[in-house]
């Protein structure tokens, strides 16, 4: 009786621990290669190491695939790396692109290596919005877009890189994509629910989708950008 039991604690971990890492970890791969032939389509130098912290490349596959075929004209990021010379490449131009950067230094560099997009140096400060106090970026524009890219700042806890929420609820219009990276952490959780909550309210036709590669991302579109939710 035991061992029977032991067996299908083995099971149940193996089944929702071990082998959704290692199906997220094949698709990876996938991306991988999906993203190598997007570069050659569009004649974009392949100057990009998903390891580590940076974009997973899930992540830039989503973004290559949208800004090449949606339209996409003014994007937000919070946060800035190797997405952002991603972006800064595939973007017309006629289209707007502004990024809001923590640290001054990573700010610095990413801007030597971008020519139409800003990347915006914003310390964190204890902020809050709609009665929730969140550390965030601390002069982020609350500007129009088409695509919000969230993987900045830091992960929190509870209620992590809540600085979407207050540029969500100042934008205007009714049709937009969102991103957001980490998406299967609890403070990145909180935020989406908040999120779905305030798009809810606002009477907005959205759908929420998580794409998962050696990370997950939230998706979020709306009619003119449903197509995306499509992708994988």
């Amino acid at each position: 009786m035991a061992t029977t039991f032991l067996k299908k604690r083995l099971l149940d971990l193996y089944r929702n621990n071990v082998l959704p890492r290692i199906e997220a970890l094949h698709a990876e791969q996938i991306y991988q290669g999906i993203f190598t032939q997007q570069c050659r389509a569009h004649a974009i130098d392949d100057v990009f190491y998903p390891v580590g912290a940076a974009a997973s490349y899930s992540l830039l596959y989503l973004l290559t695939r949208a800004l090449t075929e949606l339209p996409v004209k003014a994007v937000v990021e919070l946060g800035s790396g190797q997405t952002t010379v991603l972006i800064d490449r595939l973007l017309r131009d006629d289209s707007t692109h502004v990024a809001y950067e923590q640290d001054a230094m990573w700010a610095e560099r990413i801007n030597a290596r971008i020519k139409h997009a800003r990347v915006l140096h914003s310390p964190l400060a204890p902020l809050k919005h709609e009665g929730v106090s969140f550390n965030g970026l601390s002069n982020v524009k609350l500007q129009p877009f088409d695509l919000l890219l969230v993987d900045g700042p830091n992960g929190t806890d509870h209620h992590s890189r809540y600085n979407c929420m207050p540029l969500v609820t100042a934008n205007a219009a009714r049709e937009f994509m969102i991103v957001i990276d980490d998406a299967d952490r609890p403070g990145e959780q909180e935020t989406i629910r908040d999120l779905s909550k305030l798009l809810q309210g606002r009477g907005i036709d959205f759908k929420l989708n998580y794409l998962h590669g050696r990370n997950a991302q939230a998706v979020v579109t709306t009619p003119a950008y449903r197509a995306a939710s499509y992708y994988f």
